[in-house]
């Protein structure tokens, strides 16, 4: 390859990345600032299904029972599957 193809490449790639990238803040600022109208217009209609929200967002989320969950479906999917007990 030559060396101005190589270079109007690598140009080319770091112009469509920062493209790429302003478009995902973008989409990702709108998102924010749409849920949060969501929200505001759900909170006129139902305060109590906001506040349940927001005291769910402030809890931390534990994934181990579901974990555990998920490995007793997986191996009893897979001990009824192959018939080994």
């Amino acid at each position: 390859m030559e060396p101005l193809t190589t270079a109007a490449i690598a140009i080319g790639s770091v112009v469509a990345t920062k493209a790429l990238e302003k478009t995902g803040e973008k989409v990702t600022e709108t998102l924010w600032e749409q849920t949060g109208k969501f929200l505001n217009s759900l909170k006129q209609q139902s305060p109590d299904t906001v506040t349940v929200i927001e005291k769910a967002l402030e809890e931390p989320f534990y994934y181990r029972p579901l974990e555990k969950i998920f490995y007793a479906i997986i191996n009893g999917y897979f001990l009824n599957f192959f018939s080994i007990k």
